[in-house]
Parts: C-alpha cells; structure tokens; sequence
C-alpha cells in the first residue's frame, strides 16, 4: 500500500494520538486507489467463486478473503487454504478447527464451503462484511510499516471481545494464548516474562496467565480483560514495558543529553585506547 498513517509519536503517548486521529486517517487509507480496486474487483466477482476450488483459484478474490481474516501470509498456500474451506467449521474434527489459530475457523464459517447450509458468498451482505474486514484488517498492517506496536494494539481491541464468550473460560484463555498477535499484548500487558512459551505444560501456562489477570482486575475471566476500560489498562502496561525493555528513545525526555554523553564517553574511550597503543 502507498498510504502511510501519520505516527509522529511512539509509545502511549503516540496511541492516544493514533485513537484521537483513528477515524480520518482509516478514511485516507480506504481511499487509496489500491484499496478501491481491491473492494470494487472482491464485490463484482465474489458470487461466482462458489466453491473453494474457485476461489483459491483466482488470486485477487483469495487477497481479499485472506486479507479479511488476517492470513495474508497464506496466499500462496492454496492447497492448504482449500482444505480448509472444504472441510468448512461445523465439524470438531474439520481442520480448520484442528489448527490452533482461531482466524482458520472463523474464515471457514463465513465462507461456509463445508457446512451443511452452504456456502455464503452469495448473500446480499456478504461481499460488504468481508470488505470491511479486509479494510480494517489492512489498514492495521499499514499502522504496523510504521510502528508495529501500534499494530498490535488496534488488534488487540478489536479482537478481544472475539475470544470471550461461547465456550468456557478456560477454552477462551487457550484461544487467546494461541493467537500470537493477542498474546503478545498479554504476556507484556499482565507482566508475564516471554520466557513463559518456553513452558511445555499448557496448562501450567494458562494458569500462570490467569493467575497474573486475577491479580490486575480480581478476575480470570477473559470477559473482564475485554471490558474496554480493561483493554486500556492493558495497552497502557504493554506500551510502558516495552518501552523499559527498548531502552531510552529519542522521544524520551533527556535524550538528546543523553546521546551526547554517550558519543563523548565513547570519543573519549577511543582516545585512550589510542594513546595506549
């Protein structure tokens, strides 16, 4: 994409920023000519992919659909795609549900190839459904050219009222910790050492990341954490502690007084070494 959203600030201070200018900068971004063709190109062409065949087939329709869900990474992996969408959502033992990135099954169910109903592209809402996914979904990417944690923060409010209702509490913390992106902003956010991924019992995981949610909102219950007051608290913990794990930066205050000390420390280091030699 040739749009770039304007991110001057870094940190908190730049997602606050980034909430403030959210909706002109999505309007700017949906504009682009790229985006235009993309949507006009999916929206004329969607009802004739009727089967997975099709669509894996034509690599414009595909962009889109992957795009939509966040699996733009899988655009040349057709077989693996169409066997997904074949096997459609409905079945536990379908493969989309055998795959621990929940965005499979969620593709799966709106396309709806493999299920008992059918498919669905050729509902009268659905080219608009999968267009508007596809163009949050890309303007997110977009933020992250720029500074990937903004990225991962608008996914992150996004998507957490995805993974908090429909099953057990347990299951939804599985989910989360399966989604990469999400996980991400929570091991951060909740104080947990990335270390953590390295532990091969599962369950101890989950317990640990629970335990560390108990502790900031007095709940383990994932429902809470989506609560968007709680979202923010959680972005305001992850901004913070990345920010101490990168070090000073050149929007922290003192900076510039503190890049000039380190380049005389260094010049004189390199006298001395000199005059030793």
């Amino acid at each position: 994409m040739s749009f770039l959203p304007a991110l001057p600030l870094t940190g908190y201070a730049g997602w606050n920023l980034l909430q403030r200018t959210d909706e002109a900068q999505r309007a700017n971004f949906e504009r682009s000519p790229e985006m235009q063709r993309d949507i006009a190109y999916f929206k004329e062409n969607i009802a004739a992919a009727d089967t997975p065949e099709k669509l894996v087939a034509d690599r414009r329709l595909l962009k889109v659909a992957l795009g939509a869900f966040g699996l733009d990474e899988k655009l040349t992996h057709r077989a693996y795609m169409r066997k997904v969408l074949e096997e459609g959502s409905e079945n536990p033992e379908a493969f989309a549900n055998k795959i621990s990135d929940p965005s499979f099954a969620q593709m799966a169910k709106a396309f709806g190839y493999g299920n008992l109903a059918g498919t669905n592209v050729r509902l009268s809402d659905f080219a608009a459904s999968i267009t508007e996914a596809y163009q949050t979904r890309q303007y997110e990417r977009a933020v992250g050219e720029v500074d990937d944690t903004m990225r991962l923060a608008l996914n992150f409010k996004r998507e957490m009222a995805n993974y908090t209702s429909g099953s057990s509490i347990s299951v939804q913390w599985f989910k989360l910790m399966g989604n990469k992106p999400l996980r991400e902003i929570l091991e951060t956010g909740l104080g947990l050492p990335s270390e953590i991924g390295n532990i091969k019992d599962v369950d101890r995981q989950q317990s640990l990341f629970r335990n560390a949610a108990s502790k900031l909102f007095g709940s383990d219950d994932p429902a809470v954490m989506a609560q968007p007051e709680n979202v923010e608290i959680i972005l305001r913990n992850y901004f913070a502690r990345d920010a101490a794990s990168r070090g000073p930066g050149p929007m922290t205050p003192g900076y510039g007084a503190l890049t000039l000390l380190q380049n005389a420390s260094s010049a004189w280091q390199n006298l001395l070494n000199l005059s030793r030699s």
